[in-house]
């Protein structure tokens, strides 16, 4: 094991959304990890990881924006207090430029991704919705992807024959 989980937290984003909720649409969370890792001198400290998918459905960027500041609120702030680094990975559902993204910019995060990887889902629309953010600016990211473009191209969208998932795996090799 290369790491060992010191916390774990479920952090509930129902109360950005409780319009939505009572209508019945199923609410979105944050998984929150403190982690230690177990190498000795070669191991990061201690670091948190925050996991999350943010609301789907277009037209809601001012929603997804408040569960990004309910987020940095109640699962980020504790380990930005006392100056743990921080990573967030997800399905944002957001565009580098959304507002989501700035709520989290904001805040110091910096995004790994762009313009390393072109777009993260593929169909009707190329974009980049899911991000690997990270705190504070010191901490060193080298992006890398885990797909051939031109073989994930090579139909008309995702899924499809050769990807099963509507998005495309994203990782980071993150140095602290």
């Amino acid at each position: 094991d290369l790491f060992e989980c010191l916390e774990y937290s479920v952090v509930d984003l129902s109360p950005t959304m409780e319009e939505l909720v009572a209508g019945g649409a199923i609410p979105n969370i944050a998984q929150v990890a403190r982690l230690r890792g177990t190498l000795g001198a070669e191991s990061p400290a201690e670091f948190v990881v925050i996991n999350t998918h943010l609301y789907w459905a277009p037209g809601f960027d001012e929603l997804r924006a408040r569960q990004a500041d309910y987020i940095l609120k109640w699962a980020a702030r504790p380990a930005m207090d006392a100056g743990v680094p921080i990573i967030i990975c997800g399905d944002l559902n957001s565009d580098p430029e959304s507002a989501a993204l700035t709520v989290f910019k904001s805040a110091g995060f910096q995004p790994s991704l762009a313009p390393a990887i072109p777009f993260t889902v593929f169909s009707e629309f190329r974009e980049i919705v899911d991000h690997i953010l990270v705190w504070p600016s010191k901490v060193a990211v080298e992006c890398a992807t885990s797909f051939d473009i031109d073989m994930m191209t090579r139909e008309t969208a995702l899924p499809n024959m050769v990807h099963p998932s509507d998005h495309i795996p994203v990782r980071a090799l993150i140095k602290f």
